[in-house]
């Protein structure tokens, strides 16, 4: 009995290690199902980085090729790409599509499921190719007896139409290309015209529709310089004029008599200044002592002194020869002449 205890103990001991590589593998092989599965379920099918459900897969088949659960999880990896290559053709997705496909060949998927798909997305190839020389005759056509300018909002559509069938279809690229850079062209026409707001117009729409177009920045630089040598030759603006005041209508003059200023009228007008030459009177009324008084009436003002009644006054009369009338006062306004 005690001999086949120390047996038993003895195995025991030298099958420890491949127990432990085996309980180690168990659960490693547990965790990459389950990071698989979840891989599946999110739609990862491959992913470079070894995350996706076909690599996962694989690694279980790698530490156990008979690992029923791993092979069925990369049978149901490959239906899963078949389904998904469909879904990519039938929305147009060409590089989705065809990597779907190939990821289904690679996970053995029926080559009847293939060729179906296969079927499908060639009948839909051709439909767009023939949709495609539909847009390029109506581009060609649209084209035809109309300007860069004129055609453009026409064709915009059309090659928007036919970059969604094939979105790297060169003739396309090239068409519109060429489009762009005859609207280019014209811009530049109509800044050597001195027309710069329709080439401003012209230029904007090209960028639009294309911000990366190589003649795009030589024509943006002429279009500046030609706003500042036109800013340059435009004349200053104008200053302001500065009113003019307002014209004073003359009053009519009396004869004029000098040296006839009362004392009582100079109280009686307290804005007159107590003697007559002061600088406060108008200038017309400040040259007497320049030009002394003379008897002789005078009716214009710059002939005037500067001692004239600011009021009519009636004088007795003066020792006149018969027949003549005596000298009328007369009244000489501080107003503005």
């Amino acid at each position: 009995m005690a001999l086949v205890l120390v047996a038993v103990l003895l195995g025991l001991w030298m099958a420890r290690e491949p127990l432990g590589e085996q309980i180690s593998h168990g659960t490693e092989r547990a965790r990459l199902l389950d990071q698989a599965q979840r891989a599946l379920n999110a739609g990862e099918l491959s992913r470079e980085d070894g995350r996706g459900a076909r690599e996962l897969y694989l690694a279980v088949l790698a530490l156990d090729p008979d690992h029923q659960a791993a092979r069925q999880g990369v049978a149901d990896t490959g239906r899963a790409a078949l389904a998904e290559a469909e879904r990519a053709s039938a929305q147009g997705e060409t590089a989705r599509a065809e990597a779907m496909l190939q990821l289904a060949r690679e996970l053995n998927v029926p080559e009847h499921e293939l060729a179906r798909v296969q079927a499908v997305r060639a009948q839909r190839d051709g439909d767009d190719e023939a949709d495609l020389g539909n847009l390029l005759a109506r581009i060609q056509n649209t084209r035809r007896g109309r300007t860069a300018s004129e055609a453009m909002p026409l064709l915009l559509p059309l090659y928007a139409q036919a970059l969604e069938l094939a979105p790297d279809h060169l003739l396309v690229l090239t068409s519109r290309s060429r489009l762009l850079g005859e609207v280019l062209d014209e811009a530049g026409r109509d800044i050597a015209a001195g027309d710069l707001d329709a080439a401003h117009d012209k230029i904007e729409l090209v960028a639009e529709v294309d911000s990366a177009h190589a003649a795009l920045p030589g024509v943006r630089g002429r279009l500046s310089e030609a706003r500042q040598q036109q800013a340059a030759r435009r004349p200053p603006p104008p200053s302001p004029a500065i009113p003019l005041p307002p014209p004073v209508r003359p009053r009519r003059l009396r004869r004029l008599l000098c040296r006839r200023i009362p004392s009582r009228h100079r109280r009686r007008h307290p804005a007159f200044p107590r003697h007559s030459a002061s600088r406060c009177w108008p200038a017309s009324m400040r040259h007497w002592r320049a030009r002394p008084c003379s008897t002789r009436p005078v009716t214009v003002p710059g002939t005037a002194c500067g001692c004239c009644a600011p009021e009519p006054r009636r004088t007795r009369a003066s020792s006149t020869p018969s027949g003549a009338s005596a000298t009328a006062p007369v009244v000489v306004s501080n107003s503005t002449w």
